[in-house]
């Protein structure tokens, strides 16, 4: 591929019918690009977001057009990446994936990872996500970072390691606070209340970080070393044992990493 090419002149095609696939005609559409293909194996899953692209749909790689510049971006599970880059190889072809942990130098030629939850019934804003650039090859980088200042988002380049390691924070911070959230509404159905109760205080959580770094910001018995009111707690975690698990373990780390306060 020609590497001066400007991402305006590649025929954009979108491997992937999944929650981030989803999203990319619309962020795409931000730079004023669209998506010229869409690529995978559920005649369903393919139909239903080509007609949203208002793309072509197709379940064959072989139908892909030979004699243009393709910019091939794969939504795909980490487990079917290399699979699915494999049969999109060739010489006028420019590939990315999306994963936060996924390691593809010399299966890809490059790595756009949206630091987001995306879900198809909520719409982020997608010029207040980080975006985070692997290149393996120069004109890559020029095309990604063209790619993130045309949707207007933020960016920075960064090496496989990195981005793996962001990603294990990310799991951390969005999918087990996610999990403590229905946890904890699982417990509060019992006594006819809703999770909706605690979205004021998840809310100043987040306000508050904006502010204050996590350290500064932590509050609560284990914190203040309340050892009744924790035993009490657990008491009434009695019949909610993941729940009592995650109370006791959160407990003792803290405790121990507030020892000194």
């Amino acid at each position: 591929m020609d590497h001066t090419k400007d991402i305006r002149d590649l025929t954009i095609v979108l491997a992937g019918t999944g929650r981030l696939a989803w999203h990319w005609p619309d962020m795409l559409a931000l730079a004023g690009l669209r998506v010229a293909y869409v690529l995978g194996r559920s005649t369903d899953g393919v139909q239903e977001l080509a007609a949203k692209a208002g793309s072509f749909g197709i379940m064959d790689p072989a139908h892909l057009p030979q004699a243009e510049d393709l910019f091939v971006i794969l939504a795909v599970s980490d487990a079917a990446i290399q699979e699915v880059a494999g049969s999109l190889k060739g010489e006028r072809r420019m590939m990315i994936h999306c994963s936060g942990s996924a390691v593809s130098e010399g299966i890809t030629d490059g790595v756009c990872y949206p630091l987001q939850t995306f879900s198809r019934e909520r719409q982020p804003a997608y010029n207040n996500i980080p975006f985070f650039l692997t290149a393996y090859r120069p004109d890559t980088e020029a095309i990604l970072k063209q790619l993130v200042l045309m949707i207007n988002g933020k960016f920075r380049f960064i090496d496989d390691d990195t981005r793996s390691r962001l990603h294990l924070a990310a799991v951390v911070v969005n999918n087990f606070t996610n999990h403590l959230v229905q946890l904890a509404s699982e417990y509060l159905h019992g006594a006819g209340m809703s999770y909706q109760d605690l979205l004021p205080l998840l809310e100043e959580t987040v306000y508050k970080l904006e502010e204050m770094d996590p350290g500064s910001a932590q509050t609560g018995p284990a914190v203040r070393r309340d050892l009744e009111v924790i035993s009490k707690h657990l008491q009434m975690l009695q019949n909610h044992p993941a729940l009592q698990d995650v109370y006791e373990l959160m407990s003792r780390n803290l405790q121990e990493k507030y020892r000194h306060h």
